[in-house]
């Protein structure tokens, strides 16, 4: 019998792979690439910051918008508003916790990619990904899922959540590339 974190990585697989896709056309030791990854970041967590709550013990991670906004100020870069803001609904907690606390365990190779720049003004905006690689949100997740005791309903709805976290991203990579946070 698979984990919940087996069923999520496998049944989620396709969406993080696309938004992986997406997101891997920033380089992020560029000022252009660097805006980019923390305005697409920003427009997310700012959709999904009004239905994100932690379950039971586990508490919502940190979204860390105050870092991506000194960091965007700090590269002279604009706060970013969505054109049609999606609606996240309803989800289940853990399948947004599932996908916020996953980026930042990957957050840990960006932070080195930035770090290895030699920009001065990309050096002065990694507020956000220095607090990311400091943050423990995916350990909590997984000894939280470990010990959940749901039933295959309970299971649908934090995979349908993660699959929403995902579009969320998805949907906010597909704005930056029409060109309409510029």
């Amino acid at each position: 019998m698979q984990t919940l974190r087996q069923r999520l990585r496998a049944e989620t697989a396709e969406d993080h792979a696309r938004l992986d896709a997406m997101m891997s056309r920033h380089d992020l030791t560029t000022p252009q690439g660097l805006t980019a990854y923390l305005q697409i970041n920003y427009l997310a967590l700012t959709c999904l910051k009004p239905v994100m709550t932690g379950h039971m013990d586990l508490p919502a991670p940190r979204l860390l918008l105050p870092e991506i906004r000194q960091d965007l100020s700090a590269l002279g870069a604009p706060l970013p508003r969505w054109e049609d803001q999606p609606d996240p609904g309803e989800p289940h907690p853990l399948g947004l916790i599932y996908v916020i606390a996953g980026s930042s365990l990957g957050a840990r190779f960006l932070y080195l990619q930035w770090k290895a720049t030699e920009n001065t003004v990309v050096q002065t905006a990694g507020n956000y990904l220095s607090s990311l690689k400091a943050e423990s949100d995916w350990n909590l997740f997984l000894r939280h899922a470990s010990g959940l005791d749901a039933d295959e309903a309970e299971v649908l709805q934090i995979m349908k959540s993660a699959r929403v976290g995902f579009t969320i991203f998805s949907s906010a990579c597909a704005l930056l590339d029409r060109g309409l946070l510029e």
